[in-house]
């Protein structure tokens, strides 16, 4: 016999999925789009050992501000599916994830690096990203410091830069 818990929890999980998939076809364009979206969350999500219920929001979010701030859906893709394996390496929790992609949200709707995010919110979730940004960069830490002091660091430059930095991880 099935619980009524079960049942609750299912439909919530479906709403939830529902919400997602709408809000990915307009930040897309399409239901095609938001479908292969929708596919390549569920991968990282089995390849990460990461809550898709959890990650769903996360993705939807930092998808709408990137392409906010003209960042292609590929790059948003190959952020996430980074983040989401450096998180997993460092066995962060859901709350963590949470923050970690909130920062990210942060960076790409703002379209400027800065040190708050990158440092503070970034930073303490996953103590690698500074470095991981300098590095996919190609410049020192003291240097990624000033760039981002300066406010010439923009959301388009970090997003690539970072997941190239993460990559090397």
């Amino acid at each position: 016999q099935i619980s009524f818990e079960v049942i609750a929890a299912s439909v919530l999980a479906n709403a939830e999925l529902r919400a997602t998939e709408n809000a990915l076809s307009i930040v897309l364009g399409s239901q095609e789009a938001a479908a292969e979206s929708i596919d390549f969350l569920r991968q990282v999500s089995e390849t990460t050992g990461q809550s898709f219920r959890a990650l769903q929001g996360e993705y939807s979010g930092l998808s709408a501000a990137a392409a906010e701030a003209g960042v292609p859906q590929a790059e948003v893709n190959e952020l996430f599916a980074e983040t989401s394996r450096i998180l997993a390496i460092f066995g962060k929790d859901s709350t963590s994830t949470g923050l970690t992609f909130n920062a990210l949200t942060q960076i790409a709707s703002k379209g400027v690096v800065s040190m708050e995010e990158l440092r503070q919110q970034l930073g303490e979730q996953l103590p690698v990203a500074f470095g991981a940004t300098a590095r996919g960069l190609g410049i020192t830490t003291a240097e990624l410091n000033n760039l981002v002091a300066s406010g010439e660091l923009t959301s388009a430059e970090f997003i690539p830069a970072f997941t190239k930095g993460l990559k090397e991880i």
